[in-house]
């Protein structure tokens, strides 16, 4: 198993570039969704699983890029090259 990366909400936020604004926003969205473990709070504390939180992004972007392409286009990626 390999080790997992925890990083303090202050910790993610310089490293993604984020403002405080925009962390709130992606927290929100990866808790109601299955990513939901990639943020771990102990009653003080919260920490981000990294490699939990970059797989919610990748789904985020999935997700965007099926909405504006569709969902065959990105299936059959060879459509984009057209």
């Amino acid at each position: 198993m390999s080790k997992e990366t925890w990083l303090t909400v202050k910790e993610l936020c310089k490293k993604y570039n984020y403002s405080k604004y925009a962390y709130n926003r992606r927290q929100k969205k990866c808790l109601l969704s299955s990513y939901k473990d990639a943020i771990v709070y102990d009653g003080q504390h919260t920490m981000i699983i990294e490699e939990r939180w970059q797989a919610f992004l990748k789904d985020q972007s999935r997700k965007h890029w099926e909405e504006v392409f569709g969902t065959g286009v990105m299936r059959d990626r060879k459509a984009l090259e057209r």
